[in-house]
């Protein structure tokens, strides 16, 4: 229990330091069209969060392929590291959120997450920037049981909430291939589902963590400030679905292979 608090709270303190068309990304640009979706990429030869890094939006860091695939990388440039990320331009909400995902997790370096959230700017204040999450990573932690997690914001204050997070068993090997994560988000409640393959069928579940708003009300922590007491946080005026690839630390350097990640699609269906 304890290793796995420590990593929770290390969780916390990098994140918040801070289309089918088959088309390539070119230079310069901060658009992307995938799974019929306007998609806006971050970009900026400066260092932000999460993990404190560069972020780039060439075609080395992310491009769709002729299947309509979107390949997600983590490349170098004039020494330095570029991560990626990405989010829609339309605002979403209470809804189903499925990403289909093709992944080797068998040398995945420790320092790297890949992440598959909500989140919305400006409502920080009354409902923790409205984020849940499906994470992927050790923490740093080469020897760590778990690889991918769940999560309702706010995890954490002073301590750890156990109610509101969720770190599989399933092991690289297991979430290696063609995997399919479900998020349901509701106004009583939010759901997590992995499946094998690409159907979401009963017999290909893996895993899955639900968490309902008869839990008690947390409160998030960032920059000194303090959100409202939540339960179940609630969609703000501007949320989004966000996909990244990052590393985390100061020390900007990878001891494995640089990972490159395919989503092969995205659906949302509004509750």
């Amino acid at each position: 229990m304890h290793i796995r608090a420590t990593l929770f709270i290390l969780i916390l303190s990098y994140t918040f330091t801070s289309c089918r068309s088959g088309a390539q990304l070119t230079e310069g640009e901060t658009r992307i069209e995938f799974a019929e979706r306007q998609w806006q990429v971050k970009t900026g030869n400066f260092r932000r969060g999460p993990g404190n890094n560069f972020f780039g939006g060439s075609k080395k860091n992310l491009f769709v392929d002729l299947r309509g695939h979107l390949h997600l990388k983590i490349t170098e440039r004039d020494g330095s590291l570029y991560c990626v990320e990405l989010n829609t331009r339309d605002t979403l909400g209470y809804g189903r959120y499925t990403y289909e995902i093709e992944a080797d997790f068998h040398d995945f370096d420790p320092k790297v997450v890949l992440g598959l959230f909500t989140w919305d700017h400006s409502s920080f204040d009354t409902q923790a920037n409205s984020e849940i999450d499906i994470e992927f990573s050790k923490w740093g932690f080469p020897l760590a049981e778990s690889l991918m997690h769940y999560s309702i914001h706010p995890v954490a204050l002073e301590r750890l909430h156990l109610e509101r997070s969720y770190s599989s068993k399933l092991s690289a090997k297991e979430l290696s291939g063609i995997r399919t994560h479900v998020m349901e988000w509701r106004d009583t409640s939010v759901s997590f589902y992995s499946y094998l393959g690409k159907n979401t069928l009963q017999e290909n579940l893996m895993d899955r963590f639900h968490y309902s708003f008869k839990n008690p009300a947390r409160i998030k922590s960032a920059d000194g400030k303090r959100s409202d007491p939540i339960k179940v946080p609630k969609p703000g005026v501007g949320v989004q679905a966000h996909i990244n690839l990052w590393i985390l630390g100061l020390e900007k350097t990878l001891e494995n292979e640089k990972p490159e990640i395919v989503i092969r699609d995205f659906k949302y269906e509004a509750y």
